[in-house]
């Protein structure tokens, strides 16, 4: 709901101020989102084995979406010739207040203390007995609650070396992949003469990319979970580290669909070789943020979101 309302005062912004104000909201309200869904599929779907496929489509979505943004943005820029940057907040109400009914009541609480606390002040109310939560006997006030929430993440981020270290693998990857994709409007308006609309259908390519690697994931899933026979630490559960396989093919197709896609921008090479070099980053980048956020969930499974959260500030 703040999301949504800060995005008014953005669309019919008419400073620079009001828009870096509103954006700040914007931006607070927004993280909430993304940082919860780690931490409710692993509410919902319990054990590796389950929380593999929800967590790959979580994976593909977000990547999908880095590449969707710009291919809207063109086309909007294409058929509104005048203040474009307006209908891209325009676009983003429609959308968002649309969801908002269909969030509200079809997605259901899914974290345990929360479930329990319902049922027990249900029971109480229909068998007259003193029965109650654990959650409900924890006499934390509300502002401490906020705090710990606060708190938490940012005592992960700077104390914990598996969710610092993985949130500068992450952090660095997404901010070369940014500052790469800024410059696929420029390279291929300069070299193939293509205009904005069809350079937001270049930036597809890393779509594509997620597609790909979505469906090469079950093989991580397959890996990942024969690696149980390998641990004598803990006989029968998979080992964490057998999540990372496909990230280490994922770093060197990173690296190398940049190098691809540079060595390939000249006007006399055919657009579509370096269009295949962003694909390949496509594939790339949902390796490494599959691996993030699987290892991190596998690890940290009651406190997923926090550690979550925890990258997802580095990487935004």
């Amino acid at each position: 709901i703040i999301l949504i309302i800060s995005l008014f005062p953005s669309a019919f912004a008419q400073n620079y101020a009001t828009l870096v104000v509103t954006r700040f909201f914007g931006g607070g309200a927004s993280s909430v989102s993304i940082n919860i869904v780690g931490g409710s599929i692993s509410d919902v779907w319990y054990g590796d084995k389950a929380r593999s496929l929800p967590m790959s489509l979580f994976g593909f979505t977000s990547v999908v979406g880095i590449a969707l943004g710009p291919f809207i943005g063109s086309a909007i820029v294409a058929i509104h010739k005048t203040a474009p940057w307006r209908w891209i907040f325009y676009i983003q109400i429609i959308y968002l207040t649309g969801l908002l009914p269909i969030f509200w009541f079809i997605l259901y609480e899914t974290r345990a203390d929360v479930i329990l606390t319902r049922r027990a002040k249900k029971l109480r109310k229909e068998k007259q007995r003193p029965i109650y939560a654990e959650a409900e006997l924890d006499n934390t006030s509300v502002w401490r609650l906020m705090q710990i929430s606060f708190e938490r993440p940012t005592r992960m981020l700077l104390t914990e070396p598996v969710v610092a270290f993985f949130t500068l693998w992450i952090s660095f990857a997404w901010g070369i992949l940014y500052l790469f994709f800024s410059s696929v409007v420029q390279t291929f308006s300069t070299n193939y003469g293509m205009n904005t609309l069809q350079t937001g259908c270049i930036q597809l390519a890393i779509s594509v990319g997620a597609l790909i690697g979505t469906l090469v994931n079950p093989l991580q899933d397959m890996l990942y979970l024969r690696s149980a026979k390998r641990n004598k630490e803990k006989p029968g559960k998979p080992i964490p580290e057998a999540r990372l396989y496909t990230s280490i093919i994922g770093s060197l197709l990173f690296a190398g669909g940049l190098f691809w896609y540079g060595w390939a921008s000249f006007p006399s090479v055919p657009w579509i070789v370096p269009t295949l070099g962003i694909g390949a980053t496509g594939i790339g980048i949902y390796s490494i943020y599959m691996a993030v956020v699987n290892y991190l969930t596998d690890a940290y499974e009651k406190y997923a979101a926090s550690a979550l959260s925890a990258a997802s500030l580095g990487r935004n």
